[in-house]
């Protein structure tokens, strides 16, 4: 059975992407800050794993038992992401590289041990999750939110160029403004609304909906895409 990661895997878009991967055969590892267990406990055949990928540490120690307890890695999802807004005046050093060390440097730390094992293995896929706010009009105090996920789609791009030719596609899922117990905490509903009446589908995003890219791109149906970034936001970028 094919293993997959899923970052941030235990609410909101990750739980839905694990939820797609172990629908199509995956074996999901889900790992968390918090309620890893509750959801691993929903999903069949899932496992649980309680990381802070702030720390370097417990992301490269996830990166080693997932081999070494489930023997492979096929599928990697970088979902997990610091959320919060704060302008300019407001960040900190400390702030800011929180942001930076769940959304790059943990990324970076998990593609550059278990990429190598992927090709080993024969290929593998990784999806990055990023944001239509890196082409889209960004709304304030979203300095470090944004930083951090144009980071990651070099990343991506950067990766698909150098694992090209040895099967391990790489690829990014930009979701929209979607509802989730992280995004409702931070925006207020009149953005919502604001960014519902700019899309061509008229209608909220679900995780569910950025869920379905994720497990495209995971598909053998995909095995010719890398390097590419796929905008799950309603035609939010036509209008």
């Amino acid at each position: 059975m094919k293993v997959a990661i899923v970052t941030g895997g235990a609410r909101g878009i990750g739980r839905a992407c694990a939820e797609r991967l172990a629908a199509d055969g995956h074996r999901v590892v889900i790992a968390d800050r918090q309620g890893a267990d509750a959801a691993a406990a929903d999903i069949p055949g899932a496992v649980a794993r309680t990381v802070d990928l702030s720390d370097a540490a417990q992301t490269g120690a996830l990166a080693n038992w997932v081999l070494e307890q489930q023997g492979r890695c096929d599928v990697l999802v970088n979902n997990a992401a610091q959320m919060g807004i704060h302008t300019l005046e407001e960040l900190t050093l400390e702030i800011w590289r929180r942001f930076q060390a769940v959304s790059v440097e943990a990324p970076f730390l998990l593609c550059a041990r278990l990429i190598p094992a992927m090709v080993a293995a024969g290929g593998g896929r990784v999806v990055n999750i990023v944001s239509d706010t890196l082409w889209s009009p960004p709304g304030a105090g979203l300095v470090a939110y944004i930083t951090m996920k144009g980071a990651l789609l070099g990343m991506t791009r950067s990766l698909a160029t150098e694992y090209g030719g040895r099967n391990v596609t790489v690829n990014a899922v930009a979701p929209g403004l979607t509802p989730t117990p992280g995004s409702t905490a931070d925006t207020p509903s009149a953005v919502f609304k604001a960014v519902l009446e700019r899309q061509a589908i008229n209608r909220a995003m679900s995780p569910e909906d950025v869920a379905g890219a994720v497990g495209y791109l995971t598909s053998e149906a995909a095995s010719a895409i890398t390097g590419q970034t796929l905008c799950v936001d309603g035609g939010l970028v036509m209008m």
